[in-house]
């Protein structure tokens, strides 16, 4: 075993899995064989990743709240109604 547990759990977006599981298959065989990559109710920017002992997550609509909300303190933002555009795809 390479880490102190022996699972690790991977939640993306159901359109991520594929790109997600590409990268975990290049990743050194005995770690890969660890992470289960599984589809989720998240946004595609986002993931859940949880294993023995803990879970983080990564809320893209969270960080960019904590960003307008920084950026307000400061008198440097204007809140926009156009949506984020989000786009996820492999640099050739």
């Amino acid at each position: 075993m390479i880490l102190d547990w022996d699972w690790i759990t991977v939640r993306v977006h159901p359109d991520v899995v594929p790109l997600v599981q590409r990268d975990v298959g290049e990743l050194d065989p005995d770690l890969a064989s660890m992470i289960v990559v599984a589809a989720g109710p998240l946004d595609r920017a986002d993931v859940r990743v949880a294993w023995e002992h803990g879970s983080m997550t990564r809320d893209t609509q969270q960080i960019m709240q904590a960003i307008q909300d920084a950026l307000g303190q400061l008198g440097l933002h204007q809140k926009t109604e156009a949506p984020m555009k989000r786009t996820m795809a492999y640099a050739d």
